[in-house]
């Protein structure tokens, strides 16, 4: 994990201790074999579960936010990429992750629905 490590601390801006530290976060997360982290991703169900019921719509939409490839999993850089944005970003980057979280479909708008 160290190459990858210092891959995703240079893309997100975030420090390589933190990187790490969100891998142990991420694993849990995902309930991730440490012998296979490497290709462990978070699928919607399993990232749902982890909010309380009355909150599973917003649990949804902030999947949706987090992956970013659209593939139905959040990887661990995209978890990365997501926690650098909210703890770290810019006012824009924070304001485009919050637009990302309504604008289901990817319209580039957001509807009164």
């Amino acid at each position: 994990m160290g190459n990858d490590t210092s891959k995703i601390a240079g893309e997100t801006g975030l420090v390589e201790w933190e990187v790490k530290r969100l891998h142990e976060k991420y694993d849990m997360l995902s309930r991730a074999d440490a012998l296979d982290a490497k290709s462990a991703k978070l699928d919607e169900g399993l990232f749902v579960s982890k909010f309380p019921d009355s909150q599973e719509q917003l649990a949804h939409l902030i999947f949706h936010a987090m992956d970013i490839e659209e593939t139905g999993f959040i990887d661990f850089r995209e978890y990365c990429v997501a926690v650098a944005v909210l703890s770290k970003g810019s006012a824009d980057e924070k304001m485009e992750f919050a637009f990302n979280l309504y604008d289901t479909g990817n319209k580039g708008f957001i509807s009164l629905e």
